[in-house]
């Protein structure tokens, strides 16, 4: 991991992100005060379950996965976040001093770490800025629900929701996109989905033999969309 200072290039460069969008450069430099921009590789971690909550993160680029150990010693894979998502920012407001999850990256991938300090000085006293943060807490508030409506469906229609789901947020809710940029294994999709990883590799490679996804790299794309469409409509 290496991280360094923000610059004046990358602050312009946030104005594409909903948390920042036409906000001034001053303002932008206000609320990233001391904040560092991280460059992680594939599989490496940002911050661990019991590491301090010095700090909340915002994706970049690429994407993170945060993980949440079981009593059994089983990870379950809780959220994907990708461009533009808030790690660990409803911590900030709380006297939590302990992260309660796992944070690792897929693929490589950038963020911004902001203090919590700057959080508290610049963002707590903001009710613009804390509107924007809240709104974006609450889409993934939505979906996580959404997902426990998938929960007593069959297997094929909880893949095929995550595969759209991933598609669009790692592709900006680009639907002409047909790739996963976000490399992703069948083992990663069964941990988010509470799966035996073997069932989640014969839905896959029955869509595979029938053209329905094709796998390279760790990526996936999605050759049929409609297909996997009508079969969450069916839900």
């Amino acid at each position: 991991m290496n991280s360094h200072l923000i610059s004046a290039q990358e602050i312009k460069n946030l104005n594409n992100s909903p948390l920042f969008e036409k906000l001034s450069e001053v303002k932008i430099n206000t609320l990233l005060m001391n904040s560092r921009l991280i460059n992680l590789k594939h599989r490496e971690t940002l911050f661990n379950c019991g590491d301090r909550t010095d700090s909340f993160a915002i994706v970049t680029a690429g994407a993170l996965k945060l993980i949440k150990s079981t009593a059994r010693g089983d990870d379950i894979i809780m959220y994907f976040a990708t461009v533009g998502d808030p790690i660990g920012a409803l911590l900030m407001n709380k006297p939590t001093t302990e992260y309660p999850i796992s944070v690792v990256s897929m693929g490589p991938s950038n963020v911004l770490c902001i203090p919590r300090s700057t959080f508290e000085k610049n963002w707590a006293t903001d009710v613009d800025v804390l509107q924007r943060l809240n709104s974006q807490l609450y889409s993934r508030m939505t979906n996580l629900q959404d997902d426990k409506l998938m929960n007593k469906v069959p297997l094929n229609q909880k893949i095929a929701k995550l595969l759209i789901n991933l598609l669009l947020k790692s592709n900006n809710n680009n639907s002409d996109e047909t790739v996963i940029s976000v490399p992703i294994t069948r083992q990663e999709i069964a941990d988010s989905l509470g799966v035996t990883v073997e069932s989640v590799i014969r839905t896959m490679s029955d869509w595979s033999q029938n053209q329905i996804i094709s796998t390279f790299d760790k990526k996936i794309e999605i050759l049929k969309l409609d297909f996997l469409l009508n079969l969450i409509k069916e839900v």
